[in-house]
């Protein structure tokens, strides 16, 4: 290994040899291309220094920077940085004076400046300049900590000051909506406002925290729950003494450190962050990618890492296995290896501190032997801590990581001890249900293991038909190759044709090999996916045996071209990487012969840029790429064909800029999505530069250009929901949005001043929506129309322009089949109140009743199951909803809670209704799949329980079911299930529901009502768009929808197929004849009553409506069956859906010609696909 000493030399001629062969049949970057090349070397070199803290070597980097670029303000700031480094604060502000003289606005600057005045106890001025500095550049998140540090320190000196105080939960406030993924300032930000007694604001950040952080330490998750309980009921003060606990153990952790350091750096004496980037001048010099190519390396830094021991441990080695993953969340890549030298196999874990690889694998309790044959990094059990599978010789191994990086050996429990084969594991979500699968390829059958998210795996390869029989597999990738919105599979075999296994949902895939384009590929070594040419689909470079494999360009569809390119490919690995952060992919590939490094020349072709790599490269087994010094660029991990690991450090990748992402899929209360977000599609529009990335890791890295900043992304997450954001933070946390992506049509009313919704409706039915396993098959859900009624207020519904104006939209990832509506005008005496029965109910449904109200009796208490008072919030229909109940990680489904309700003496009762009123947040379609694959989850509809004669609460009513959705009635008819004098009933049920109000009558009399039934006098088909939606009552409220905001565009991936054509649709819903309308999202149906029949209001009477409408309703879930189209159309005689042969849509003459006559809209999924996208030329 080469010393530091020795290493310049070589850097000096390699200098000198770039700017040779560079300067010349080249375009000149600059009229002084020499000095511009000098300027990065010092620029790249002082970077290089100041991240090993060599303080002094630094400095004369950009001592010679400043010399040859006087102007340029980075130069200067990063000297001021190396002065306070050094305690030398008068020579570090006159240096950052400097520098801001030549760029006043920079933030960067400014957090220097301040970070010296802070030193220097200068605090006042520190914050002002600071302030300052945030008035041009609002979103500068760690001038904000800085503050907030600042103001830590007054607080703490001044602990009377109540204006300091303030001043510091405002900037924690503003820093926890920029930066929503950090852990410690959220931490800080609860701290604070139980401090100040908030307690029902710090509730709502604790809640939100525990949706996003891991599984907490076991110390940590008692007095969290406890803290939870307390914040739920008020008890301030005990709330504040748990959370401190809380907030002590979690303050140790790793991940917490983390986001310290990416706010305030590694502290000590290493202070602040170095200045990156250029002044805007030189910036538009190097707009010519040329010139920042000519001056980028990458140098070997495997001694600065620490990897001399280890490799002196390997060398001779026969066989290895690398693996690249941050098993402990500080947010720094680690490594897994093992070296096999034919009688013994050495394993190491090697922990990232701080720029050196320390060898941790005893004390994490990673030990086995045996002889590797691959390993991955991957959270299995959506914990939100990387575990690691190893397959070996003597059987595979799972390491559970429990959190922080201590292992468990769950091998024998979870069954994949067994397993001796496995030349490539990939961990996928390929059933889209919301945890990793394994897949395993072999040399014979490979094997799906699916996960069962308690340690546990079903083997089922052979059912999903991708076992790819008795082929010899190397090596796999997955991707949505045809763009349809899930995981594809593409295997690599050494002595057979490779395959490609399209998915076709619901647990199954297709061989699509032939037409994909790769038929007839055989004798390849690895396979890698990425989209070089940025057209937002994935391609594929396969490396092979004597030169077979090659690029090959994704077609769309699922089919691949091999593409001419001057590659070589005979290698074993291979990867993309986009080392110069140009915003293209280029291409490192090891072989036995050598590496070799290709540059992509803006997706078009590539040039081989080997001479790029240290000197003393030699060939290579493997090929891992990460950013291991955490500064914007790629670097290169290599497995030598010596057995030993070599650190290619990239030099000069970050002149350009960069943006680097992790997903943060919410851990509580969700469950739709793996945690780390693995299998996403990740798109980036940052002006003219488009690019997508699959997720296969937890940091995602793009490159930019001199592109600032990007300006928007978009992930669509694997369970299909997609979610914007607009001008991403560089090294950012995506946190998983809680959408509602299915929910059924919403109704908006005209109530003689605008348009408002009333509630959703279509909620009994959900056309191929899998309930659970029965009988070993999944079964779905009935497929009855819907036959359903919803009340609608009298004050929500006013005639305009003669007609009742109902508004019907579709806003969510769903398609509907709208049959009939009918609207009922009900007449009553204004001293009493009508409703309906507005629950789930399976068919066949009961008879349509109106009950009436005049005697509303309200219970003596209602307490939880742990006596905590809750008619507070019963007692009125306000939305203040009853929460507090425990989430579980999935959506929809809680730990089991009680809801206790005393109705005081009812001996004489006959009759007794109870009316509960609130709403459900649902499961959907993928999370039922994953419960029914859970053996732990469990969920059950609300039960009614009273008292039996030994005091014991019995169940009398095993499903009284749940609200339709928002803002429903539920009635429950408790006439004659007392079983004694003890009127108490306890509802007990683990599903998500919010009640609102409760009351209940007792032999209610019958009172006289008049009732108009009206039909349809028009119906209009129209595009709308989305409407803004918010939380109704807080966050515990409902998704509420405004009809005045309207945003328009592609928003989901919709189903394609043919759809009912704009205009006239009256004929379609005025008879339950099978003939819809078919909506997409986007849709609108306008439908007027006329009110020219209906009679006069009695005087002393109120009037109030009853909707009744009749359809269908199909959402677009991962896991719907034939959730991805319109077809096939449902019909009123269906006795299941999805339907086969025996059962067929109507074929009289009147249903053809009405397919004909309205169904004619066409809609595809390319408009969703394309959002992003700039218009394409063929390539």
């Amino acid at each position: 290994m080469l010393s530091q000493s020795k290493i310049k030399i070589p850097l000096l001629l390699w200098m000198f040899l770039t700017i040779t062969i560079y300067s010349c049949g080249t375009k000149e970057a600059s009229k002084e291309p020499e000095a511009l090349f000098s300027v990065i070397e010092a620029r790249n070199l002082g970077l290089a220094y100041l991240e090993e803290n060599r303080l002094d070597e630094a400095e004369a980097q950009f001592i010679i920077m400043t010399e040859n670029a006087p102007n340029d303000a980075m130069g200067h700031a990063n000297l001021g940085l190396i002065y306070l480094r050094k305690s030398d604060f008068a020579k570090a502000e006159k240096a950052v004076q400097l520098a801001l003289k030549l760029s006043s606005e920079d933030s960067d600057i400014n957090l220097i400046l301040a970070e010296v005045y802070d030193a220097v106890d200068r605090d006042e001025e520190a914050i002002e300049i600071l302030q300052k500095s945030l008035s041009t550049a609002p979103g500068h998140l760690r001038s904000i900590y800085k503050i907030i540090d600042i103001y830590s320190k007054m607080v703490y000196a001044r602990p009377e000051d109540q204006a300091v105080t303030a001043n510091r939960e405002d900037y924690l406030l503003e820093l926890v909506k920029l930066a929503p993924g950090n852990i410690p300032v959220r931490l800080q930000l609860i701290e604070s406002l139980l401090i100040h007694g908030e307690t029902d604001s710090a509730l709502t950040h604790l809640e939100v925290l525990i949706q996003q952080i891991p599984e907490p330490p076991q110390e940590a998750s008692p007095a969290i729950r406890e803290t939870l309980k307390q914040m739920q009921i008020g008890n301030n003060s005990k709330a504040s003494r748990f959370f401190k606990i809380v907030h002590n153990v979690l303050k140790v952790t790793p991940r917490y450190q983390s986001g310290l350091w990416h706010l305030k750096g590694p502290g000590g004496a290493v202070t602040g962050f170095p200045i990156m980037d250029f002044s805007e001048n030189l910036e538009q010099q190097m707009e010519d990618q040329s010139v920042i190519l000519n001056t980028l390396r990458f140098t070997n830094a495997s001694s600065t890492a620490g990897l001399e021991r280890i490799n002196s441990i390997v060398e001779g080695s026969t066989s290895s296995v690398l693996a690249v993953g941050d098993f402990d969340g500080d947010k720094s890549q680690d490594i897994y290896y093992s070296a096999y030298n034919g009688d013994q196999n050495h394993v190491f874990l090697l922990k990232h501190d701080f720029g050196e690889l320390r060898d941790v694998a005893a004390e994490k309790g990673i030990s086995h032997t045996g002889r590797d044959l691959d390993a991955i990094f991957a959270d299995i059990d959506n914990n939100g801590h990387q575990d690691l599978v190893v397959t070996n010789s003597t059987g595979a191994r799972y390491y559970n990581n429990g959190g922080e990086g201590q292992f468990s050996d769950l091998s024998s429990e979870s069954g994949l001890g067994a397993l001796i084969r496995g030349n490539r594991i990939l961990p996928g979500d390929f059933d889209h249900e919301g945890d990793l699968d394994i897949y395993i390829i072999n040399n014979g059958p490979n094997l799906f293991f699916r996960n069962n998210l308690n340690d546990s795996f079903s083997e089922m390869a052979e059912v999903m038909k991708i076992d790819g029989g008795n082929a010899s597999g190397r090596d796999a990738a997955f991707g949505d190759f045809d763009d349809d919105g899930d995981l594809d599979i593409v295997v690599i075999n050494i002595n057979n044709e490779n395959k490609l296994f399209s998915n076709l949902r619901q647990g199954q895939f297709e061989d699509i090999t032939q037409a994909s384009g790769l038929g007839g590929e055989k004798n390849n070594t690895s396979v890698v996916g990425g989209d070089y040419n940025n057209d937002g689909r994935i391609d594929l470079f396969m490396t092979g045996e004597s030169g077979t494999g090659g690029l090959f360009r994704n077609a769309g569809e699922g089919a691949f071209k091999q593409v001419e390119t001057k590659i070589l490919e005979t290698g074993s690995d291979a990867a993309f990487l986009d080392f110069d952060n140009d915003g293209y992919l280029d291409l490192v590939i090891a072989s036995v012969g050598g590496v070799r490094l290709f540059h992509s020349e803006r997706g078009k072709h590539f040039e081989e840029m080997s001479h790029l790599l240290p000197e003393e490269t030699v060939g290579a087994r493997q090929v891992e790429v990460m950013d291991y010094n955490m500064d914007g660029d790629l670097d290169i991990l290599l497995v030598g064909i010596d057995g030993k690991l070599h650190l290619l450090r990239n030099d000069g990748g970050n002149v350009n800029k960069y943006l680097k992402v992790r997903l943060v899929g919410l851990r509580v209360g969700s469950g739709k999505n793996n945690h780390f977000g693995i299998g996403a599609k990740v798109e980036v529009r940052a002006g003219d530069l488009y690019q997508s990335r699959t997720v296969t890791e937890e940091v995602i890295h793009f490159g930019l250009g001199q592109r600032l900043k990007a300006d928007v992304m978009r992930i669509i997450w694997t369970n299909g929901a997609p979610q914007n954001l607009f001008f991403p933070g560089s090294d950012q946390d995506i946190v998983e949005e809680q959408m509602l992506k299915g929910s059924c049509p919403f109704l908006y009313a005209w109530n003689g001043e605008r348009f408002e919704f009333v509630k959703d409706i279509l909620w009994r039915s959900a056309l191929g929506m899998p309930m659970g396993i029965m009988a070993g098959e999944m079964a779905y859900a009935f497929p009855n129309s819907t036959k359903e009624y919803m009340k609608i207020p009298g004050d929500a519904l006013v005639p305009k322009d003669g007609d009742y104006t109902l508004q019907i939209t579709m806003e969510l990832w769903e398609t509907s089949y709208y049959d009939e509506f009918k609207l009922r005008v009900v007449d009553h005496p204004a001293d009493a109140e009508i409703y309906v029965d507005e629950k789930f109910i399976t068919p066949p449904y009961p008879p349509d009743r109106i009950y009436s109200v005049s005697d509303k009796r309200k219970p003596l208490s209602a307490v939880d199951g742990e006596g905590n008072d809750l008619m507070a919030l019963l007692d009125e229909w306000d939305y203040k909803y009853v929460s507090n109940f425990m989430l579980t990680e999935f959506q929809g489904i809680t730990e089991p809670h009680d809801m206790i309700i005393d109705l005081g003496d009812l001996s004489n009762a006959e009759e007794v209704i109870l009316f509960l009123h609130g709403w459900i947040f649902p499961t959907d379609a993928s999370i039922n799949v994953n419960v029914s694959q859970t053996p732990d989850a469990a969920v059950f509809p609300p039960r009614v329980q009273v008292p039996d004669e030994n005091g014991e609460w019995t169940t009398v009513i095993e499903s009284i079911n749940f609200p339709n959705g928002k803002d429903k009635t539920c009635i429950v008819d408790l006439s004659g299930k007392f079983l004694t004098d003890d009127y108490r009933v306890r509802m007990r049920t683990s599903m998500q529901i919010y009640w609102d109000h409760l009351f209940f009558t007792v032999d209610e009399p019958a009172v006289e009502i008049a009732e108009t039934v009206l039909s349809p006098s028009s119906a209009d088909l129209h595009y709308r768009g989305y409407s803004r939606m918010y939380r109704k009552g807080g966050r515990y409220g409902p998704h509420w929808f405004d009809y005045s905001a309207v945003e328009t565009g592609p928003k989901w991936r919709d189903l394609t197929g043919n759809y009912t054509r704009y205009g006239d649709v009256l004929a379609l819903v005025t008879e339950p004849d099978n003939q819809v309308v078919i909506m997409n999202a986007g849709d609108e149906m306008t439908v007027k009553f006329s009110n020219s029949d209906v009679p006069p209001l009695q005087k002393g009477w109120a009037r109030d409506y009853i909707l009744y409408s009749d359809g269908w309703l199909k959402d677009g879930d991962m896991n719907t069956a034939r959730g991805q189209t319109v077809a096939p159309l449902p019909f009123h005689a269906l006795k299941a859906y999805p339907y086969g042969p025996e059962q067929k849509t109507p074929d009289e003459g009147a249903y053809r010609e009405y397919l004909m006559k309205y169904n004619t809209r066409r809609v595809t999924g390319d408009v969703f696909r394309e959002q992003l996208l700039a218009p394409r030329t063929n390539k």
